[in-house]
């Protein structure tokens, strides 16, 4: 059994140790009944109110997101467009702090990135040296909130596969894709986020819907604006959080895939 009281962050079998722990702690949350809490319950009052609250969570990719066809991929065009070049690893990230935070909002919430590492557990563990999304701005200043140091990878859920012929491979814990050559991970990954804008909580927590869904709760909205403190030596860099989305990985996965194959065929220009 692992024992919270003696586990060194430091040492990378522990942090393991503790990412097996809380993977399946997660997966057990992500598959529970969600309880519906009595209207003479005090919304918003106290960390760990949990409750079902009446909104329509935005959608992945929008309305308009539909599947790709095998014949994109499959036509002379494609062929002819694509070379292919780096290969890119998109996941999906949960920690003891963001599920708390999950429960406070009654939103499903995930960091989404990308990485070129193998291994996307080498980037998770970034993730928990940073205490990414650990700060919110209070009365005085940034507080830092804990349990943003315990981040590991979720399991990715498919309904189906990627479409057939597509460079994109669906693994346990990580979406595969292979990018067109001169295409950097950095701008793959910068045009990632601007698909995922209509899940992003820091943006959707500032929409008429988001605003409204808060006002529910009886929360501050600025409780969904998170922030990174980034270490340097001496120094420090604090940056808004913008990779927070609201996302499911049991169910949400399939618009993934069909947002990351409809970038794959903006990126070599055969949609718009």
């Amino acid at each position: 059994m692992l024992d919270i009281d003696t586990i060194d962050l430091d040492k990378a079998e522990d942090r393991r140790a503790l990412c097996d722990a809380l993977r399946m702690i997660l997966a057990r949350l992500d598959n529970a009944p969600k309880p519906v809490m009595p209207a003479s319950s005090p919304l918003g009052a106290g960390g760990a109110v949990f409750g079902h609250i009446p909104t329509v969570w935005p959608l992945l990719g929008g309305e308009g997101l539909e599947a790709v066809s095998a014949g994109m991929f499959e036509s002379a065009e494609f062929r002819e467009r694509f070379v292919p070049g780096s290969l890119a690893r998109v996941y999906a990230a949960g920690s003891i702090g963001l599920q708390t935070l999950s429960k406070q909002l009654c939103l499903p919430l995930r960091k989404l990135g990308v990485t070129e590492n193998h291994d996307v557990r080498k980037r998770i563990d970034e993730l928990s040296r940073d205490g990414y999304g650990s700060l919110v701005r209070g009365p005085s200043g940034f507080m830092k909130e804990d349990g943003f140091n315990t981040f590991i990878a979720a399991q990715l859920s498919c309904m189906k596969q990627a479409t057939r012929s597509a460079p994109i491979t669906i693994e346990p814990r990580a979406i595969a894709v292979r990018l067109p050559v001169g295409v950097t991970i950095e701008t793959f990954e910068a045009r990632l986020h601007q698909a995922l804008e209509s899940v992003s909580l820091a943006s959707w927590a500032t929409t008429d819907e988001g605003r409204s869904h808060m006002a529910k709760l009886r929360l501050d909205p600025t409780i969904a604006q998170r922030y990174t403190d980034y270490r340097f030596g001496g120094t420090s860099r604090i940056s808004l959080a913008k990779e927070l989305y609201i996302f499911r990985p049991t169910r949400d996965t399939d618009r993934l895939v069909a947002a990351i194959e409809h970038l794959i065929l903006q990126l070599v220009g055969m949609v718009g």
